[in-house]
């Protein structure tokens, strides 16, 4: 566990409840960028302001997670375990929003379906950590692994969705065009 001396300090304390609230943020305001009716039709203002609440609370949170990871349970592999997924977070996402930007959807989507699982690895942590507690008691151990664990398979996930929704997509496409000739 951290020593006093950590958690008592004022910077930590604000970078710890900073990347908390902001991360939980971006939690709740994510998984509504996935629901269709809000990315197209009448309701799409809505895509766009809660991808700005969604944007704003990625940087917080992420920065935040730089200034704290090193202070991780675990020592080096969770720290770098973190600050990587801090890292993929800021840029996948960054580059999401730069692709709307430039209007190209269908990567700014991929790209935001890669985010939202960085962002998911909260949840992922706090639902693989119990069950290595179980096999694993040291608790530095277990964490270690888990900092990489929350986050790799939620990757892979974000991958087999894209693929799939690429392969539809595409499918759809193909039909498209038989169809019209």
């Amino acid at each position: 566990m951290k020593n006093r001396e950590i958690t008592t300090n004022v910077f930590w304390q604000l970078f710890f409840h900073l990347h908390i609230v902001f991360a939980a943020t971006a939690l709740l305001t994510g998984w509504l960028q996935f629901r269709l009716k809000l990315s197209k039709g009448p309701h799409y203002h809505w895509h766009g302001f809660i991808g700005e609440i969604y944007a704003i609370s990625f940087i917080i949170s992420s920065l935040s997670a730089l200034y704290i990871s090193p202070y991780s349970n675990g020592g080096t592999p969770a720290f770098l375990g973190f600050f990587t997924l801090s890292i993929l977070w800021f840029v996948i996402t960054l580059l999401g929003y730069i692709n709307i930007q430039n209007v190209i959807t269908i990567r700014h989507q991929q790209l935001m379906i890669y985010s939202y699982a960085l962002c998911f690895s909260g949840v992922t942590l706090r639902l693989w950590l119990p069950t290595l507690l179980l096999f694993i008691t040291e608790f530095d151990s277990a964490y270690n692994i888990v900092a990489w664990l929350c986050w790799i398979p939620n990757l892979i996930v974000a991958h087999i969705i894209n693929k799939k929704i690429n392969k539809t997509k595409n499918s759809n496409h193909i039909f498209q065009l038989k169809k019209n000739k």
